[in-house]
């Protein structure tokens, strides 16, 4: 076996654990995406209608609180006392649209992070391989820009869909006014996006470069 053999063996086995490593964190992640679909599914839609968190004006309440339980068994649970900002709803007359738009809301976020889970694990392990300037890869990171951003659109779409089936369900707003946390995370999805586009153009044109300098050769 010559020296150079010998180096690549030795390296891929080097890479076996990493690449184990990838395999399983995806299917974790993928597991525990699907595991938060099927528990927000049936949070959401209850036998007797659908659950919805509503905002209320701010109340002072007093409840008792869930026992805590220490070394020598149950601990006695106090009354606490807080503001109430929003209260869990049953919407028993919500239109068939609306309920489409909040199942679909779910679905969509579901195959979204999925989406984003495969498109991610396929880049890394590309990068195993030594193979990321490759055409896969720019499909990769592409397929993973477009579906953050389509998901993301639609999901707020069929979210705010569902919103006005419960407002008119009710008489009442269904959302609290959009404030400063809200437009933060819009700013940090449209930073994930636009950064995952530049690397895909970027990308590219490494590509390109890559195959000009292959034909001169």
């Amino acid at each position: 076996m010559s020296h150079s053999t010998q180096s690549e063996f030795q390296q891929q086995r080097r890479l076996k654990p990493d690449a184990f490593t990838v395999l399983v964190m995806g299917v974790l992640a993928a597991a525990s995406v699907i595991a938060i679909t099927v528990t927000t599914f049936r949070d959401a839609f209850t036998p007797n209608g659908i659950m919805w968190r509503l905002p209320v004006s701010e109340a002072q309440v007093t409840a008792e609180a869930l026992t805590a339980y220490g070394s020598g068994g149950p601990i006695s649970a106090e009354p606490v006392s807080g503001t109430l900002t929003t209260i869990n709803v049953l919407v028993t007359q919500l239109n068939p649209l609306s309920t489409i738009a909040l199942g679909a809301t779910i679905i969509v976020a579901c195959l979204t992070g999925l989406c984003g889970i495969v498109c991610t694990g396929g880049i890394a392990w590309a990068f195993l391989r030594g193979s990321f300037f490759s055409r896969a890869t720019s499909r990769l990171v592409r397929t993973l820009t477009y579906g953050l951003a389509i998901g993301a659109v639609t999901a707020y779409a069929c979210w705010h869909l569902a919103a006005n089936g419960v407002e008119g369900a009710l008489n009442v707003r269904s959302q609290a006014p959009a404030g400063g946390i809200w437009w933060a995370w819009y700013a940090v999805i449209l930073f994930i996006v636009c950064s995952l586009g530049l690397l895909d153009i970027a990308l590219a044109r490494a590509l390109r470069m890559q195959e000009e300098v292959e034909g001169l050769v």
